[in-house]
């Protein structure tokens, strides 16, 4: 049963200058190390910003939750061997939603970047 649908789209520009003014601080504090370096690989910014999309749809699948109540990083998006993205969630996040398939669309152009959560409960 189809539990939550969440979607988030980002001018890339704003990450850009996010980046540009807080640096290592906001990219410490969001990115994981893989999706850092799966952005160096590939695509560089175009990818730190779906993987920012994908995390924020994330969080309006499930209706919201806090950023207090968890880190960023706890929402990890990553890629298979084909470049298909899924979620991969950590600590009290994955404990949560055990038994709860993620799938996840990501998209960019240029200048944005989007994406898409629907989140399924077995």
């Amino acid at each position: 049963m189809i539990v939550g649908v969440g979607i988030d789209i980002l001018a890339v520009s704003k990450l850009e200058h996010l980046l540009g003014t807080q640096g290592k601080k906001f990219s410490g504090s969001v990115f994981t190390q893989k999706e850092i370096k799966y952005s160096q690989e590939h695509q560089g910014i175009h990818n730190l910003a779906t993987a920012f999309t994908g995390k924020e749809a994330f969080i309006k699948a499930v209706g919201g939750i806090r950023y207090p109540d968890f880190g960023m990083k706890a929402i990890e998006i990553l890629r298979m061997s084909s470049g298909q993205p899924y979620v991969e969630l950590h600590g009290p996040l994955k404990e949560k939603y055990v038994g709860h398939n993620i799938f996840l669309s990501l998209s960019f152009t240029d200048n944005l970047a989007s994406a898409v959560v629907v989140l399924e409960k077995l």
